[in-house]
């Protein structure tokens, strides 16, 4: 997550937003960095590192209670800004300052989760105002780079026309004046998930666009593997 993508674009997709329900806590892995995404009953969504400053837990394993954020190991309990709000081991204490977890800048656009360091200037919205809805993602073990290459410069299969890039995220037109967004995850050097979302209301076609992303995967597998 420090270094930005092949596209030169900091701003990294995680997932769709539908696979991170209010009130639960996820890990996911973005350029080789472990993280965890939570989100709040009146926050939305947040994504930190993978790791209580405590002991090193894995805080994707805590639970999510309101708009906080609780280590499953000694449950000492994280507000949305990061910082340590209590330490049940010591109940009167009130908790310094500088017990905080590392925090990343995130956001949502085309249906999608994004993440990129903190203090990282606003991702361009291209999403406009049409509702997006979650198609589904696939996994490929394989490097970005081959991707991208890939879904870039030969068809897809998932829509008549080219994709175009809209601030780092792939994004193509189809019937009825609809759209669909491809977003390129790098997970770690041999590993890339890619995330579909669409503009089309009609369950039934996302139901087929699913299928088109499933016979993706199987070009993109014969670069050379995937899962």
């Amino acid at each position: 997550m420090s270094d930005p993508t092949s596209i030169g674009n900091p701003w990294v997709p995680i997932g769709l937003e539908t696979q991170f329900p209010v009130s639960s806590a996820h890990p996911v892995i973005a350029n080789g960095e472990p993280l965890v995404v939570w989100r709040g009953e009146a926050t939305g969504f947040h994504v930190w590192e993978d790791r209580c400053p405590h002991r090193g837990m894995r805080l994707s394993f805590g639970f999510v209670r309101g708009d906080t954020l609780t280590c499953l190991y000694h449950g000492w309990r994280y507000g949305s800004e990061g910082g340590c709000q209590h330490i049940p081991a010591h109940p009167d204490l009130e908790p310094p300052e500088t017990i905080c977890t590392k925090i990343y800048a995130s956001t949502t656009s085309h249906g999608l989760v994004f993440a990129a360091p903190s203090g990282t200037e606003a991702m361009a919205e291209t999403a406009g105002d049409r509702s997006w809805y979650a198609v589904r993602s696939i996994f490929l073990d394989l490097p970005e780079k081959a991707v991208r290459e890939r879904v870039t410069s030969a068809p897809t299969g998932l829509a008549d026309a080219a994709f175009t890039d809209a601030a780092g995220l792939l994004v193509a037109k189809v019937a009825d004046g609809d759209e669909i967004a491809l977003a390129i995850q790098p997970i770690e050097a041999e590993k890339t998930a890619l995330h579909l979302s669409t503009t089309i209301a009609d369950p039934e076609a996302r139901m087929n666009l699913a299928r088109r992303l499933l016979r993706l995967r199987q070009d993109l597998e014969s670069l050379g593997g995937g899962t």
